[in-house]
């Protein structure tokens, strides 16, 4: 848990899960989530800030790879 890669996996299993569930989640939703998760998690500050930089990468990677490249991610 922590990477770049992880966070992209948990945002693209959300957007394939919508394609079957009946409830469907935003990515902001997962976002949110995701942040406190990290928040929740019993680590020092230093790795939390590097897993919250990695899940807002994350999530400005897979924004961008679904929405297009002119999409502007905040």
């Amino acid at each position: 848990m922590g990477s770049v890669e992880y966070f992209i996996d948990q945002f693209k299993s959300t957007i394939m899960n919508n394609f079957v569930s009946s409830e469907s989640h935003s990515m902001q939703e997962t976002l949110i989530r995701l942040k406190e998760e990290v928040d929740g998690l019993e680590i020092d500050k230093k790795s939390k800030e590097v897993f919250l930089q990695n899940l807002n990468l994350a999530y400005r990677r897979v924004l961008q790879e679904v929405a297009g490249p002119f999409v502007k991610v905040r």
